[in-house]
């Protein structure tokens, strides 16, 4: 078991004041997407500048965020499902709106889901920490992930929660993704 979660734990997929939601419907139900709130003195202006350094980095390696005239100069609409070989182990992949970025930094502890960068910005990422449960071969954790699409002056800003379930005997991995929270954000 402890192979299994230092495996998942080592895969690249590890590594954020409004009354804003979104609505999210699936299999006829309801789930209200709230917004993220943002510390005083902190706002959608920060967030850009931190994804557009050399600090951040998107998931399939394609550098940071890219912005000419205060517009994105790349599209970034989902992420396909997929699977992917790691080892002796298969991962299935869920699709999801947007890409995952990551933002380097400083964590406080091994739980930490974000650098303190994200931490001093958006409020929900104080609480959103990495839970491993080893007895259920499970450990969830949360990612930032950008959807806009090329010549925007704006873009959505998702909280992912990221669910990876593991069958030993099967050496498969499952890897799913909700959404927690999302925020569009202004490009200036």
């Amino acid at each position: 078991m402890k192979k299994i979660i230092s495996w998942i734990g080592s895969i690249g997929l590890i590594g954020s004041a409004s009354s804003s939601t979104y609505s999210v419907v699936s299999c006829g139900k309801t789930n209200e997407i709230k917004s993220f709130t943002y510390y005083k003195n902190k706002g959608d202006n920060d967030l850009v500048k931190l994804f557009t350094t050399k600090q951040s980095s998107f998931e399939d390696k394609s550098g940071h965020l890219k912005l000419e005239d205060n517009k994105l100069t790349v599209d970034y609409i989902e992420t396909k499902a997929r699977d992917e070989k790691q080892g002796e182990f298969t991962q299935h992949i869920q699709g999801y709106e947007g890409l995952v970025i990551y933002v380097m930094g400083f964590r406080e502890n091994e739980n930490d889901s974000f650098s303190l960068d994200i931490k001093k910005i958006i409020v929900e990422t104080k609480n959103l920490n990495k839970i491993v449960n080893e007895n259920n071969y499970e450990m969830t954790f949360y990612n930032l992930a950008i959807k806009g699409q090329k010549g925007n002056d704006n873009f959505d800003l998702i909280i992912y929660k990221e669910t990876l379930k593991s069958n030993p005997s099967s050496k498969e991995i499952n890897v799913s993704f909700s959404k927690e929270y999302q925020r569009n954000i202004k490009i200036s």
